[in-house]
């Protein structure tokens, strides 16, 4: 499976970091400003390269390197240099038919490249790596209505080749869902139930691990969630777990070692208070049920 290019960037901006920050005369921290003059760099290149603000330049990155003091063929340069060549990588996001799906979702669909795991709390929507075509068109179709400039088709293709991660052989997924998230009427009622007939269905596959979290649930004592986030593990122990916080407008990517680690421990005490696999199968499929019987009055 690829690595994510995404993911990539974002262990070559870490790295150099770390690299500069002993590469001075004292070995203490070398300015950005002398090694941009070092590498014949500007600044602008330097500070893009160290935030992994952008796919970088391979030719640009050899140069920083060098300014950084590592002899070229060292084993700490040439890993440099193919963590910035899987970086520079472009993936089918990128393609044309896709190019119009919006900015978020194609970060999102990078994330997912190359994911080992990954693990998704959501309080009020069902996640899109589950959400069924006429689910996702509605709601695409209300983002649209409020303002949000999106190719709906686009979207709904590319949410669809997201999926795919899914399939057997793909990555090992975990969602734990507040019981709104189920229960909440966010689609008419015969989008919805299929919707929920969906959910079940995956549920069943033996990559796939759903729990729905009750209000009456006992939570340990200890920081909640205070919105829908996802974490994202990989097979390279080099390349970091990755936490995506969802805001209103963006998704905030934290990768520092005490961030990551602060949301592990909150999806643990989310996973304990959660309902078991079967519980929440059984819940879920009540509210199929229920939708149903409405529909059939």
């Amino acid at each position: 499976m690829a690595s994510s290019p995404l993911v990539r960037r974002l262990r070559l901006a870490a790295s150099l970091r770390q690299i500069r920050a002993t590469a001075g005369a004292d070995g203490g921290p070398l300015k950005a400003e002398e090694l941009a003059r070092r590498s014949g760099q500007n600044r602008v290149v330097i500070s893009r390269l160290e935030t992994g603000d952008r796919r970088p330049d391979v030719g640009r990155v050899m140069n920083v390197l060098e300014g950084l003091g590592l002899e070229e063929g060292s084993e700490p340069y040439r890993s440099l240099l193919r963590i910035a060549r899987d970086a520079a990588a472009t993936g089918w996001w990128d393609a044309r038919m896709f190019v119009n799906m919006g900015r978020r979702m194609a970060q999102t669909a990078n994330l997912e490249s190359g994911a080992a795991k990954i693990r998704e709390y959501h309080n009020s929507l069902l996640p899109g790596l589950v959400q069924t075509s006429a689910f996702a068109r509605h709601l695409a179709e209300g983002a649209l209505r409020d303002g949000a400039e999106l190719d709906v088709e686009a979207n709904l293709a590319g949410r669809a080749r997201r999926q795919e991660i899914l399939d057997p052989g793909g990555a090992e997924y975990e969602m734990i869902l507040e019981v709104q998230a189920i229960q909440r009427i966010t689609a008419p009622e015969p989008v919805l139930v299929e919707q929920l007939r969906h959910l079940l269905s995956l549920a069943q596959k033996p990559n796939i691990k759903m729990r729905v979290l009750p209000v009456d649930a006992r939570l340990p004592k200890g920081l909640l969630p205070r919105a829908p986030f996802s974490m994202y593990d990989y097979t390279d122990p080099g390349d970091p777990t990755v936490v995506a916080v969802d805001t209103v407008t963006t998704d905030i990517l934290l990768t520092e070692p005490a961030d990551v680690v602060s949301y592990a421990l909150m999806w643990a005490r989310l996973d304990a208070a959660a309902l078991s696999q079967e519980a929440s199968v059984e819940l879920v499929k009540r509210a199929a049920d229920a939708l149903a019987g409405k529909r059939s009055r």
